[in-house]
């Protein structure tokens, strides 16, 4: 599995089901549809099921028309982006999945303020014999996942504080500014562990 996309994340969706921000019972369905593309409503639940019902329906109109793309609305955090990228791609079709996050987690490059959502992209394609040529990967520095789980490691042996991940955690203009080196610091260090697979 994922580190990021995991275990790790079920106090989160435990923490938005009790708050409320999310629909323990929802019942993803597809709400507009067309040959070749559809558009799926998550029903504010887990974003997996909405997800994986948007693979499913792809795959199958991508049998008939070619080509199909499928969108999801009322959705949650769906888990790694490659596993529905995947999911087409063992299908024997080239997947793709781009998201667009709800929430400002990261600074661009260069700046304090967090502007920026991971906006995570996943592409996998099938290569016949060989292993299929997959990429999953955020948009971003690195995935907000990785730096909480950074940040939480360092927070035992240094002065910096981990914020709990949330869609309303923003530091204040102080916090930013104290902790921008260390934050870039993690970024490059997430981005490294991605790299090499540590």
């Amino acid at each position: 599995g994922a580190d990021g996309h995991g275990v790790f994340r079920l106090p989160q969706y435990v923490r938005r089901i009790r708050a409320g921000g999310m629909n323990a019972t929802a019942v993803p369905r597809i709400v507009q549809e067309r040959p070749g593309a559809a558009l799926v409503d998550g029903d504010n639940g887990l974003g997996h099921l909405a997800t994986r019902l948007a693979a499913e329906t792809a795959i199958a109109k991508a049998r008939t028309q070619g080509v199909a793309w499928c969108g999801v609305r009322n959705g949650n955090h769906a888990g790694p982006a490659s596993l529905y990228a995947r999911m087409v791609q063992e299908a024997g079709m080239i997947g793709l999945y781009l998201a667009v996050g709800s929430a400002n987690h990261l600074p661009p490059w260069g700046g304090l303020e967090l502007l920026l959502s991971t906006n995570p992209i996943a592409v996998a394609v099938p290569a016949g014999e060989e292993p299929p040529v997959v990429l999953d990967m955020a948009t971003t520095v690195a995935a907000w996942s990785n730096i909480v789980r950074q940040l939480s490691r360092t927070s035992k042996s240094s002065s910096m504080k981990s914020p709990k991940p949330s869609r309303t955690w923003t530091p204040s203009r102080h916090q930013a500014d104290k902790n921008a080196a260390a934050l870039y610091a993690l970024c490059r260090q997430a981005m490294l562990v991605q790299a090499v697979g540590a």
